[in-house]
Order: C-alpha cells, then sequence, then structure tokens
C-alpha cells in the first residue's frame, strides 16, 4: 500500500485564523503540486490600517520546496521592509526558531529525537550582498547605510531548514510534517524597541508584526496539504 504523506504550513501570527485544504488527486500524473500564491493582506490597529499602499505594509514573498526524503524544506526569501517608526535602523532583526532545535538547551522531556535547524546564505540588502550575524535564533543584518523613516529596504536570502523529529510545533511525525515559524521572520519594532526574544518552551514565544505574503509551496504529488493562514 502506497503511503501518504501529509504537510501542515502555516503563516504568520496568533488568534484568527484561515485555513485552506488542497487534497491529493491520485489521478493527477504530476510528480509534485505547486501550492496556490497567497496574499494575506491583514489589517489590525488604526495606525496600521492608514498603511493601505502594498508598498508601505511589510511584504514576504517565499518560494520554497519541500522534500519527504530529507525531512527539509529549501526556499527563497524577499521581504520588503518599511521603516515608518523610527528616525533611522541601522540593523534589522530576524528570527531563526527552527535553530532552537539544534543543541536542545530546553526541559529534557521536550527534545526533539532528532534535531533540526536552519541555514541561510546569500543575504542581500537592497541588491548588495552582507554577511549576517547569527547567534542560535537571532540573526543580526548591518544595513549597508541607515534606513531613515518613511524609506523602505529589500532583503533577500536563501535559507534552507532541516526539521526535527518528536519536536514541539516544528517537528515531523508519522509521514506528517508540521511547518511552524518555520521561515527567516521579521522581528517586531514599537516603541519598545526591537523584540528579539530567544526561543521559550514556556508559554507561547511567537510575537510578529502583521505583513502581506505571497507564498508558493512545491510538495511532493503525494501529499495532502494544510495550508493555515493565522493573523492577529
Amino acid at each position: 500500500m502506497k503511503k501518504r504523506y501529509y504537510l501542515s504550513l502555516s503563516v504568520g501570527a496568533f488568534c484568527l485564523f484561515m485555513a485552506m485544504v488542497s487534497l491529493w488527486h491520485p489521478s493527477e500524473p504530476k510528480e509534485e503540486q505547486e501550492s496556490q500564491s497567497a496574499m494575506v493582506d491583514v489589517v489590525s490597529d488604526k495606525e496600521y490600517s492608514a498603511v493601505t499602499s502594498e508598498e508601505e505594509r511589510t511584504h514576504y514573498r517565499i518560494d520554497a520546496r519541500y522534500d519527504e526524503s530529507s525531512r527539509s524544506v529549501d526556499g527563497k526569501l524577499h521581504v520588503h521592509i518599511p521603516n515608518h517608526d523610527a528616525p533611522k535602523w541601522e540593523k534589522v532583526y530576524f528570527h531563526l526558531f527552527p535553530n532552537a532545535f539544534r543543541d536542545w538547551a530546553f526541559n529534557k522531556a521536550a527534545a526533539p529525537e532528532t534535531e533540526g535547524h536552519i541555514e541561510v546564505d546569500h543575504v542581500r540588502v537592497n541588491g548588495k550582498a552582507i554577511k549576517p550575524k547569527i547567534e542560535k535564533t537571532l540573526m543580526t543584518l548591518e544595513l549597508p547605510q541607515p534606513l531613515a523613516k518613511g524609506k523602505k529596504a529589500e532583503v533577500e536570502m536563501d535559507f534552507s531548514v532541516k526539521l526535527p523529529t518528536g519536536a514541539m510545533r516544528l517537528n515531523h511525525v508519522d509521514n506528517t510534517a508540521f511547518l511552524a515559524q518555520w521561515y527567516p521572520m521579521l522581528a517586531v519594532y514599537d516603541d519598545d524597541g526591537w523584540h528579539t526574544d530567544p526561543y521559550t518552551t514556556i508559554g507561547d514565544p511567537f510575537y510578529t508584526d502583521m505583513a502581506d505574503y505571497t507564498v508558493s509551496l512545491k510538495v511532493p504529488a503525494d501529499t495532502v496539504s494544510l495550508a493555515v493562514l493565522t493573523t492577529l
């Protein structure tokens, strides 16, 4: 009997959620299927709702491929980052939460059976190659030039995620892949500055800003895909 594989995809932050389910059909002779691109347009508070142009909102574009045999996701990320808040930014920060599953440093009872991690390469800011500084689950990008208030930056990078097994949130178990916090996530900047809080197993450590997403994910043909787009 042929195995069927399952993949759960999560994009965004928590509270309300929308779910889209794409089922595998044996009659389709495709070696792989590609998820439809999905634009998530989210508005919460008055300040953000006043930002109506796509050019004035943070926008993630992700093109990725999931490989079941290696339990990995390889992708390209492009983030459009406007600065609406600070006089200027000299750095921006990204969370690399999959790295929490490498050299596990938390409760042993919650330790993954096999480790997971994320690798980042070919980082560019406004077309200029830069070397990121990575410390466990936090990546710091020194901008080629300060980003003044009202200006925008285009950040691009390649990334590769190895899924842990027997883990929490990001996980692979029983032919099912759970992609939670699986891509480099821009840290939040607010009145308190940058929020670069590390991963923790206590409570919910994820604090992410609202953004638009265009995501293309290729998966094997014998995969049932469940895409969950969650918003504040």
